[in-house]
């Protein structure tokens, strides 16, 4: 997360400057540890007694993705590799990411959609044929050969009927020398899935002939 880092840490009693934000709080590097892992334990919380939808856990997702963004960049300005700090830092940041999918996700569905994905990088526009490995309200994953960015924008279509919305990236990880997973963030309210999502069991009507369910 950008920020003047010239100011001083805002914990009590602490001189040291500050070194990333948290909750709109300049915190240097030991307090803002301290103060994540609260924050976590208390979103921790939140999320086994609240529905995974409504204002409050959308609040909820803004407060980890500022904290997965501020971790990551501690945890890649850290110098040493085995340093104690880094190593609390992607502790962290892994937490903040689990509660993140928990909050995003919602119901999902083991559902495989043909779809093709376009975008553009580097002033060139490219697109990928590839298939959903899961599907939910506002998202999916699928693998791709291409590796996208985290917050890069993309069109995902739908082979069978050309229904399309944009999304962007929220994750990726590598599944071997040719494959990434990727997870997607569909930017539009609409149900691209054709999933019934306010049923208890999500059933899988209406999805056209080229989804499949697992």
């Amino acid at each position: 997360m950008a920020m003047a880092l010239a100011q001083h840490c805002s914990a009590s009693d602490c001189s040291q400057a500050a070194a990333a934000a948290l909750d709109g709080r300049a915190l240097c590097q030991e307090h803002f540890i301290l103060s994540s892992y609260r924050f976590l334990d208390d979103a921790a919380v939140q999320l086994r007694h609240t529905a995974h939808q409504g204002p409050g856990t959308a609040a909820l997702a803004r407060r980890l993705d500022d904290c997965v963004r501020a971790t990551t960049h501690l945890a890649m300005a850290v110098a040493e590799p085995n340093n104690l700090s880094r190593a609390r830092l992607i502790d962290i940041l892994l937490w903040a990411a689990e509660l993140l999918k928990q909050v995003r996700r919602g119901p999902r569905a083991g559902l495989s959609v043909e779809v093709v994905l376009t975008g553009a990088a580097g002033g060139e526009s490219w697109e990928e044929k590839t298939k959903t490995t899961t599907v939910s309200r506002h998202g999916a994953s699928l693998i791709c050969a291409r590796a996208l960015a985290q917050g890069e924008a993309v069109k995902i279509t739908r082979v069978d009927s050309g229904q399309y919305c944009m999304a962007r990236v929220v994750w990726s990880a590598r599944r071997d020398e040719s494959n990434v997973e990727v997870g997607l963030e569909l930017l539009n309210e609409q149900n691209l899935w054709g999933v019934d999502w306010d049923m208890p069991e999500a059933p899988l009507g209406g999805i056209g002939s080229g989804a499949q369910a697992d």
